[in-house]
């Protein structure tokens, strides 16, 4: 099975199941170390470790939601456009200002890039509340619920891996 996980992530390496199995696999096999090193993997697949840099947080902070900000994440997103932070951030600006198709587009291509985009789901059910779309926000918050459990595996296998791979401080945070 191990050998089959890694075909596939040597083809697909961000396939995050994959990598969850894999991780599993070889946590149970004993080989915490590489158990580790693929949980670590997995969790830098997950949209809360991409950061945008310092001197661009500060721009979007200081322009208060108006065009400025907007100018900015539409570069970005020209120059990255296969970065769904910038495409959320940019959609959250959207619909601030109410303008709900531009937010809607930019919410559905950042899901396209992350489908298990969990705080998109969340930013999306939020908006689909304020449009009044009660239907389409309960789909996207019980999206986020079962990405959320997803999340949880990961953080235990990796725990569990660290504490066998005699990292326990590492393994209790």
């Amino acid at each position: 099975a191990a050998l089959h996980l890694r075909v596939i992530l040597r083809h697909y390496p961000a396939e995050k199941s994959a990598r969850v199995c894999l991780a599993h696999l070889l946590q149970m096999a004993g080989q915490h170390h590489e158990a580790t090193w693929q949980y670590e993997q997995a969790l830098c697949l997950e949209p809360d470790s991409w950061e945008l840099p310092v001197e661009v947080a500060a721009t979007l902070h200081q322009s208060e939601c108006g065009a400025e900000a907007i100018n900015v994440l539409e570069q970005l997103i020209d120059t990255q456009p296969h970065f769904p932070d910038l495409r959320l951030r940019l959609g959250n600006l959207y619909s601030r200002q109410g303008d709900d198709q531009a937010a809607s587009i930019e919410y559905e291509q950042a899901l396209a890039l992350h489908p298990d985009y969990f705080e998109c789901h969340i930013a999306v059910a939020r908006h689909e509340l304020r449009m009044g779309r009660l239907d389409q926000a309960a789909h996207h918050f019980a999206r986020a619920i079962d990405i959320n459990d997803q999340n949880v595996e990961v953080y235990v296998g990796l725990s569990l891996a660290l504490a066998q791979s005699a990292r326990p401080t590492q393994a209790f945070e």
